[in-house]
């Protein structure tokens, strides 16, 4: 119980860990001066009469423990345990903070409360992968070769798209000369030169929700598309062209939308009757599907006389499919 109550680290906030209040004439010294000892909780009205109304929600909200006795914690873990995990992760924290390599070091990307809308990034009407990936771009998490390099792992950051600059986000998706090709082929191109100016991946997503939402629902799904497309060159696959990418978003774009406004879907027409063809003929009557977020297919076929007999059928399955068409 010997917590002091304006040089120890004992408020859970900040950096420094201490309130900011200022001490002034306050006769105050210890944490447990603060609690009533009759009732074993805090004492609200000194509480309330000591601290500023931050801190003083803050100190009220952290939960008391009659007769246990103050016990050091490491603040950087869930658990309060210290281990040499979370001090490595700390360091590498603090030097990508001071180089301006973290995704959060960034100020002109704060709320007005001072902190990133993190639950917003969920609540978009998107596939749950696009907005996983989304959170992890905000998160500057990708494993893009500069990330993985920092990380310690020893390999060449060239971007494997273009071989010719450093394959860190900013690159990778406004800069490459492939992701530009696309950019320009979606008309986006204005938007593109914005975004290349974002210092991190939080600004860079404030940035495109300040847009239109079909706009910026669109942008959403095209990172994720170039970013499994650029893995395919990572990898050294085949890498898919400009124009089935920008193919295959567009395509996804009108299923979220559809998604988004049911009430706008155009209602099918099913055919009820087959018609027979003419004498001396044979039918074919053929069907195919898409699936977008699995870039999958199906086709099937049967053929008949023109009696209505049955003559043969058959049916399969696309892999890598780029589009509908």
């Amino acid at each position: 119980m010997n917590t002091n109550i304006w040089t120890d680290p004992w408020i859970p906030r900040g950096s420094t860990r201490r309130p900011a209040t200022p001490r002034g004439p306050s006769l105050l010294t210890k944490v447990a001066d603060l609690i009533d000892p009759g009732t074993g909780t805090w004492d609200e009205k000194l509480v309330l009469d000591t601290f500023w109304p931050e801190d003083a929600q803050i100190v009220l909200n952290i939960p008391t423990a009659e007769g246990m006795n103050d016990w050091p914690a490491w603040h950087y873990d869930s658990m309060g345990k210290f281990s040499v995990k979370s001090a490595y992760k700390l360091a590498v924290q603090i030097r990508d903070q001071e180089s301006g390599s973290d995704a959060s070091s960034s100020s002109s990307v704060q709320g007005s409360d001072g902190a990133f809308p993190w639950q917003k990034i969920w609540h978009l009407k998107l596939p749950n992968k696009v907005n996983m990936f989304i959170w992890r771009m905000a998160h500057n998490s990708l494993p893009v070769r500069r990330n993985l390099a920092r990380r310690g792992v020893k390999l060449d950051t060239i971007c494997p798209v273009c071989q010719r600059l450093d394959d860190d986000c900013s690159h990778i998706f406004f800069k490459c000369k492939g992701v530009r090709a696309c950019w320009r082929d979606m008309n986006l191109e204005e938007v593109r030169t914005e975004l290349e100016m974002c210092r991190s991946g939080q600004e860079t997503i404030t940035k495109i929700w300040a847009l239109d939402c079909d706009i910026q629902n669109k942008i959403f799904v095209f990172l994720w598309r170039w970013w499994s497309a650029r893995n395919k060159a990572n990898a050294g696959e085949k890498m898919a062209s400009s124009d089935e990418i920008c193919k295959s978003v567009a395509f996804l774009s009108m299923d979220i939308a559809k998604l988004g406004n049911p009430s706008h879907e155009v209602p099918r027409t099913i055919i009820l009757k087959w018609k027979p063809p003419p004498a001396d003929c044979y039918k074919v009557n053929v069907d195919a599907s898409f699936h977008p977020r699995t870039m999958t297919g199906g086709w099937g076929f049967v053929a008949r006389d023109c009696s209505g007999n049955f003559l043969e059928a058959g049916a399969g399955n696309f892999l890598n499919v780029a589009s509908a068409l």
